[in-house]
């Protein structure tokens, strides 16, 4: 039980300061790049609670969420690239 605990203040504790940098950065790619760390720890949460409550719900909503995020960094960096051309 502690264990689990400590797992998840850390996890909480990475995404709080991944979205405080976030507020911090002016770059594009900077953000886009923080946007993809948030989104992967965001949904590594997810699947901790999920695995650890016992939730299969919440551990296939948060796999989804890890393929979804993946996908749309990879469209926001074409369209950015793009765009910047």
């Amino acid at each position: 039980m502690v264990a689990e605990f400590v797992m998840l203040t850390i996890l909480m504790l990475a995404i709080y300061l991944t979205a405080v940098s976030s507020l911090r950065s002016r770059d594009t790619g900077e953000k886009l790049m923080i946007f993809a760390s948030l989104s992967t720890k965001i949904a590594i949460f997810m699947v901790a609670v999920g695995t650890i409550e016992k939730q299969v719900n919440l551990v296939i909503v948060g796999a989804l969420y890890l393929m979804i995020s993946g996908a749309s960094v990879i469209l926001l960096s074409y369209f950015l690239g793009r765009k910047e051309r």
